[in-house]
């Protein structure tokens, strides 16, 4: 079934994680019946939000894939949300009937669109008797193409955040400092709000990371302004970064100070980072 799912991935919305859950198609309120862009039909309901996906936008949705009343795949069993940036009109054609979904909607709606077989090449045997493929999308997050922009003119300043910070942690000039049992130094400059984090949890990060004793650059969310999924515990980080997330809460910025042991280790990064290189990273944790 895994083999399936990404045939049809690959068919619809390139580099996409995916999921969600389904419901009846008769459930109030009606659906609206209507053609997206393709020629795609789809039903949707409406949330009544004005937040509406325009082309720039990055979305963030859940996803149900059905044929009839089988779930072929739900992104809610998946690592990450999955997330798209909206193309230009002519471009979403070619993303396939997630995309074009994803282009009628706004921020809460659910949609529900079909995909009929005989236009998809080179499926397995065993879907030659079927008549369609059912996705059901519900966007839960909409972050405006103005405010990626606006990520991006940070960069300089966070910058100068890190040089000041790397030259307090070499001085032991601290404010305020958590200490994983690990080894990860954790400068705290703002909180956040309620509790840590859990073993599980999706957490939305942005970043910036340099190597700790020359500060070259190694890897940032600024320059896209898509802020980066991590779902703590599950080692699709490195160590000392997903160490530092747990110590955190939703809201707060800190830079994290992480030997090389727990980051890229004898190895490196080659072409990118030398063997043994102690990283620091510049982090804010999204409040949602």
């Amino acid at each position: 079934m895994r083999v399936l799912f990404l045939i049809l991935i690959s068919l619809t919305l390139p580099g996409l994680v995916m999921s969600q859950s389904r419901k009846k198609r008769n459930k109030t309120p009606q659906p609206v019946a209507l053609t997206a862009p393709g020629g795609y039909q789809y039903d949707i309901f409406g949330s009544g939000s004005q937040l509406k996906v325009e082309e720039g936008d990055l979305i963030y949705f859940n996803l149900q894939i059905c044929h009839r009343d089988s779930v072929i795949e739900d992104s809610k069993k998946s690592i990450q949300v999955p997330e798209y940036v909206m193309p230009g009109k002519d471009l979403v054609i070619n993303d396939g009937p997630v995309a074009s979904g994803l282009s009628v909607m706004a921020l809460g709606d659910s949609l529900i669109i079909y995909e009929r077989i005989d236009t998809i090449a080179g499926l397995p045997e065993t879907m030659k008797d079927w008549k369609e493929i059912i996705y059901k999308i519900k966007v839960i997050g909409v972050t405006k193409k103005s405010e990626l922009e606006e990520v991006k003119l940070r960069i300089p300043a966070i910058q100068a955040i890190i040089e000041k910070d790397t030259d307090d942690y070499y001085n032991q000039r601290f404010q305020k400092t958590l200490h994983t049992q690990s080894g990860v130094t954790v400068l705290v400059h703002e909180d956040g709000n309620g509790e840590r984090f859990k073993p599980g949890e999706v957490t939305f990060v942005s970043f910036y990371a340099v190597s700790t004793k020359d500060r070259k650059y190694y890897g940032s969310t600024f320059e896209s302004g898509r802020p980066f999924q991590v779902r703590l515990g599950y080692k699709s980080v490195i160590e000392g970064l997903d160490d530092a997330l747990s110590m955190l809460k939703r809201g707060a910025v800190v830079t994290a100070f992480i030997p090389a042991r727990l980051a890229y280790g004898a190895e490196g990064v080659p072409g990118a980072l030398e063997p043994n290189t102690d990283m620091t990273f510049y982090i804010e944790v999204l409040d949602k």
